[in-house]
């Protein structure tokens, strides 16, 4: 999959209006649907976006926040296999903000079969959705910024695959056979081991 370039990213971080002052309360209520138990898949070339936008080497940023899976032969980013998201904060706050992986970033925008193809739609669970002063963006602009980005529907394929389980990241954490301040590269099968069915 061909990567996109910096200024993909640095665009979409500056013009995407989703995370404000009125999610951040919403989400520590929550507890985190969205937080735990998921897979979180990163665009291709936004691990060299973050680490550059984190003042880090790419490995070391990797090693740091990243795991990876083996896809048809390419290695995917994927946020560390871990119980805790790597960049929240001992407030639950977001440590990657204005680098946020763009997947986190515009939830509860999903994605969705539709025949052939895909659609961005909300995900309901969400209660950023069900509260008036956090939908309106998401249900408006949101969604069109969405549609515009044109992420191929090869990787949200491997995205959406995910998205359909939870995973045991206890599990995971317990088998794993590198440290986890390491970059560490799953085949897919074995990722898939660790769903809770």
């Amino acid at each position: 999959m061909q990567k996109f370039d910096f200024d993909f990213f640095e665009n979409f971080q500056k013009t995407f209006k989703g995370d404000t002052e009125n999610t951040f309360p919403v989400c520590l209520e929550c507890g985190g649907i969205c937080e735990y138990k998921k897979i979180s898949s990163l665009l291709p070339g936004e691990a060299e976006f973050m680490a550059m936008k984190h003042g880090m080497e790419l490995q070391a940023f990797r090693d740091k926040y990243l795991d990876g899976f083996i896809y048809e032969g390419q290695v995917i980013d994927i946020i560390k296999c871990s119980v805790r998201c790597p960049f929240l904060e001992t407030d639950n706050s977001c440590g990657a903000r204005g680098f946020k992986p763009i997947m986190c970033l515009i939830y509860p925008i999903i994605f969705e079969k539709e025949n052939d193809g895909w659609k961005v739609t909300l995900d309901d669970r969400c209660p950023l959705i069900r509260l008036e002063k956090t939908r309106s963006f998401f249900t408006t602009e949101g969604i069109k910024m969405v549609e515009d980005l044109h992420i191929p529907g090869e990787w949200i394929n491997i995205d959406y695959t995910f998205d359909l389980y939870d995973f045991d990241y206890n599990m995971m954490i317990a088998a794993r056979d590198v440290p986890v301040d390491t970059y560490k590269i799953y085949t897919y099968d074995e990722i898939m081991k660790y769903r809770e069915v």
